[in-house]
């Protein structure tokens, strides 16, 4: 039997060029309120890596919160998922997760993972210009390679696995990680 590749959209330019400046210089910004994350690919697990985060939002069963950047944020994925899919909506997120790698802070490759144990979709958004791309796996196969730039975001189901990875070049690398339902 034939296996079908899976679906990772790319997507350029997904929002205006005014608002990814307006996005790039919130969170690229010494005033944003970046968390130290000891394992930032799969908390709890043995993930030697770490990063820096922001929740903005959280739509879990018992855990449910959002920040102040959410109204930022969240336009992001529906001007996306409507050029991904016209005519279909976002009918539940679940996450939005802002992430920052700096130079050379884990060598390597990240861990490879799914972001949630259910059916969702996952979309990164790439606030700038950066090295270190995500790569996209078939067991442990790469199949794929995107490179951050910035306005482009990826759509693709959430059950590939998938892993980022620093900067080697740049001084740090930003996306934007969402979790939903279309």
């Amino acid at each position: 039997m034939k296996k079908t590749k899976p679906k990772i959209a790319v997507i350029d330019d997904c929002i205006s060029v005014g608002y990814q400046n307006f996005v790039e210089s919130t969170l690229d910004s010494s005033e944003f309120p970046w968390y130290y994350t000891s394992q930032i690919s799969v908390p709890g697990s043995v993930d030697p890596n770490s990063g820096f985060s922001h929740t903005a939002f959280r739509n879990y069963e018992n855990d449910k919160g959002r920040s102040q950047y959410f109204e930022i944020l969240l336009p992001i994925l529906f001007e996306a998922v409507d050029r991904y899919k016209k005519g279909h909506e976002v009918q539940q997120v679940y996450r939005i997760r802002p992430a920052m790698f700096v130079r050379n802070q884990n060598s390597g490759n990240h861990v490879a993972h799914i972001d949630q144990q259910y059916e969702h979709h996952v979309m990164l958004y790439y606030v700038k210009d950066s090295d270190g791309p995500t790569l996209f796996f078939d067991e442990d196969k790469v199949i794929k390679q995107i490179h951050p730039k910035k306005g482009r975001c990826i759509i693709f189901p959430g059950d590939i696995y998938h892993a980022s990875s620093c900067p080697r070049e740049h001084a740090n690398r930003i996306v934007i990680n969402y979790n939903f339902l279309l």
